[in-house]
């Protein structure tokens, strides 16, 4: 009876040994489940990042693209700007020259107006005394 108590407690501690081997072999597969999960979890992770990184990088080309292009109008304006006032500095030169010239031939013909009225009250006042020298008194 010895034998088989002892063959009896030799199952009995097979059959704990298979089932903590069972359990070790459970929790081996849900870690590797587990790490198999982190990994693919880091791996969209690292995707998601770098998906995000070139959008990042997309739209900071477009704002150094839109700075460049305000850049270029900023000069354009001012070089307009300054062909604008230069070609309005000519035009005020020209219209001072214009009226410049327009106020000697006015006061010209002024002048020529008021020596031939002179002349006109001239004449006619020697008129008006030769018909008083030539009319009796």
């Amino acid at each position: 009876m010895g034998r088989r108590i002892q063959a009896d407690e030799m199952k009995w501690k097979i059959m704990l040994f298979k089932k903590k081997r069972d359990q070790l072999k459970e929790a081996v597969a849900w870690g590797n489940e587990e790490v198999k999960s982190y990994r693919e979890l880091l791996l969209r992770s690292q995707e998601e990042t770098q998906r995000l990184q070139r959008r990042a990088g997309r739209h900071q080309e477009k704002r150094d693209k839109i700075d460049r292009h305000n850049r270029r109008l900023v000069e354009l304006l001012e070089r307009r700007s300054r062909e604008q006032h230069n070609k309005l500095s000519q035009l005020a030169a020209l219209r001072r020259d214009h009226i410049q010239e327009l106020i000697t031939h006015i006061f010209h013909m002024q002048e020529e107006k008021q020596s031939s009225r002179s002349a006109n009250i001239v004449q006619q006042t020697a008129t008006g005394l030769n018909l008083h020298v030539l009319q009796p008194q």
